[in-house]
């Protein structure tokens, strides 16, 4: 039920905590512990459906983790550096790009903040002609929430397009990839 979420809801993420090392090449690093969906806020934040404070129950207090945030059209990222497992759990991927794994994994905004790379319409971890191809098959619906609503305003048009447009050519890393 839609109308239990906080007002300043704006979408869901899927965050995974992750043991392991991420890998630079070869095959995937980490492997999956936990996940849950979170609500992203306007001011970036992700809270619980409930709206409280997003929990892990099945970490291991001491032990380390990679948080992965993963967006519906957006390039997924996984935290630069572990995080341990205490009481609460907390990592500010907006602070600065290299607060994601790898080579340019996040773009800054025009106030400085972190944000991740929109476009990723067919959700595979590359942004690539592909989910261009996926937004031009339909590239004009209102009031929908689908993939090819890169602006997230319900409305598919051609600002949608130019969300993709400068990210075209991103590559996530071996830990987001499908």
């Amino acid at each position: 039920d839609s109308s239990a979420f906080p007002a300043n809801s704006v979408d869901w993420v899927m965050i995974e905590m992750r043991s392991g090392t991420p890998a630079i090449t070869g095959m995937q690093g980490t492997s999956s512990v936990e996940a849950h969906a979170g609500l992203l806020l306007t001011d970036g934040s992700i809270v619980g459906t409930d709206g409280n404070p997003l929990k892990f129950f099945n970490l291991t207090a001491g032990e380390s983790y990679y948080m992965l945030v993963r967006h519906r059209n957006h390039l997924d990222v996984i935290s630069s550096t572990a995080i341990v497992a205490d009481g609460g759990i907390s990592y500010d991927f907006s602070s600065d790009i290299t607060q994601a794994f790898g080579n340019l994994q996040q773009v800054a905004s025009n106030d400085g903040k972190a944000m991740l790379y929109g476009g990723d319409y067919v959700p595979d971890g590359v942004i690539q002609n592909s989910d261009n191809d996926a937004w031009e098959a339909a590239p004009a619906i209102l009031d929908t929430y689908i993939l090819t609503d890169g602006t997230l305003d319900g409305i598919v048009q051609l600002t949608d397009q130019d969300i993709w447009f400068p990210n075209k050519a991103k590559i996530g890393t071996l830990e987001i990839r499908f």
